[in-house]
Parts: structure tokens; sequence; C-alpha cells
């Protein structure tokens, strides 16, 4: 047995290529279950559709602009080879002996049935019920982080290597310099001045992208410290 590793498109979809390693004596029919899987269709692996991604001519489609446009309009599946669930991958008129995968090509393309209501075609998120193949989370105790002083004009701010430690940032544990332009700073006090220290509601709006929620939880999070030392101040009388 030879491995293939076959490039595969969807039709109808934005999105790369993806590649699927599968031995060559295997049928059609474990190459659609290898797909759904991969991209965690809720539908049945049967009523999925191959074609062989390959013009008239016998070269394979090459996986650049041309075919993203192509898979996102009509695709005339006439002009392909269906790939029936019985056929061996070693198949002559499929990827037998001495057929060439090339390079920078896509090899398959996949139709996925219709989308309808009772049974959603898209990939679905996981969910509590799907979550038996994520990796189990260890919690520990938060370790203490010593407190930066930052005055609101300063623009240059580092972080020694202990504020960053265990968060994937910074290099040899090097500290971290951040720099903050002038209009954050003025944004982050004017929110704290008619929102933070004024207890006002906040509305934060913008397109996606735009940095809402990160806003959102600072704003909680100096919420939350200022409600502490109220707290720490009344202990104290």
């Amino acid at each position: 047995m030879v491995t293939l590793s076959l490039q595969c498109a969807i039709v109808g979809e934005a999105g790369d290529s993806f590649e699927v390693a599968i031995d060559d004596a295997k049928k059609v029919c474990k190459l659609k279950e290898a797909i759904k899987k991969m991209n965690m269709y809720q539908f049945p692996a049967n009523e999925m559709q191959l074609f062989l991604a390959k013009r008239k001519n016998g070269t394979w489609l090459p996986d650049d602009k041309a075919l993203d446009a192509m898979l996102q309009s009509e695709v005339d599946t006439s002009l392909f080879k269906k790939m029936r669930g019985s056929w061996r991958l070693h198949k002559k008129k499929l990827f037998g002996p001495g057929v060439a995968l090339g390079e920078d090509v896509v090899h398959v393309l996949v139709v996925v049935p219709v989308e309808t209501e009772s049974r959603p075609t898209k990939r679905q998120k996981p969910s509590l019920g799907t979550t038996q193949y994520l990796p189990e989370i260890q919690w520990s105790d938060a370790e203490q982080r010593p407190r930066l002083q930052v005055q609101d004009g300063d623009q240059l701010i580092s972080m020694p290597a202990s504020c960053i430690k265990g968060t994937g940032v910074g290099i040899n544990r090097s500290p971290l310099v951040l720099f903050r332009r002038k209009e954050l700073i003025d944004e982050w006090n004017t929110v704290n001045h008619n929102s933070i220290t004024s207890d006002s509601i906040l509305w934060i709006c913008g397109p996606p992208g735009a940095g809402k929620s990160y806003s959102t939880r600072f704003c909680l999070l100096a919420r939350s410290v200022r409600l502490g030392r109220a707290l720490d101040s009344l202990r104290e009388k």
C-alpha cells in the first residue's frame, strides 16, 4: 500500500484547500469518511459527492485565486469525473500507478448536501456533547505578580519577565516593552472618567475586530480594582 496525500477543496465554501492522507488501497467511501471527520460535518458521509479535480486535458486544477473564484460560484460538476464510493483509490482512472499528483494543485472536489434547518451541513463548534476529544485542563492557583507603576503620560511600559511568566509572550525570560499610542491613553482616560469612576453605563460600539470585547474586560477589571480598594479602606476603618 502507498499513502496518498490528496489535496481537497469544498465547492461552495470559502477557505483554503486541505490535505487528507489515506492509503491508496482504501475505497472512495473511506475518503468521504475522512473528509467528514476532518471538517466535523453532521451529515452521513455517503451523502457527500467527490469529483476528480482534473481538466479534460488531464491536468489537475491549480490551487490559486482562480480556483477560489470557481469554488464560490456555480460549479458544473459534469465537467469532472465522479468518484464512486466502491472504487479503490489506486484505480487507474483515479490515483493508480503512474499518476503524478503534482505540486500546488487540488486533486478532489467535495460537494456537500444542501443545508437544512433540521440538519445543518456546516461544521459545528465543539459543544458539551462533543468535547470528549478535548484535552483535560489542569487548573492551578494564580501566581502573584509584581504591580506595575505606570504614569498617565508614559508611552513605553517595561514589564519584567516575572509579569509575563507562563503567558507564552517574551523570549529568554527578557522584559517585555509595550508602546502606548497617545490616542489610546486619551481614550482610556475618557472611559475612566466618564464611566468607571462615575459608575455610569458605558456603551462600546464598533465593527468586528474593533476591540469591543477586550475594552469591556479592561473596564470590568478597572471597576473590580476600584471596588477592591474601596472595600480595603472600609476594612481599615
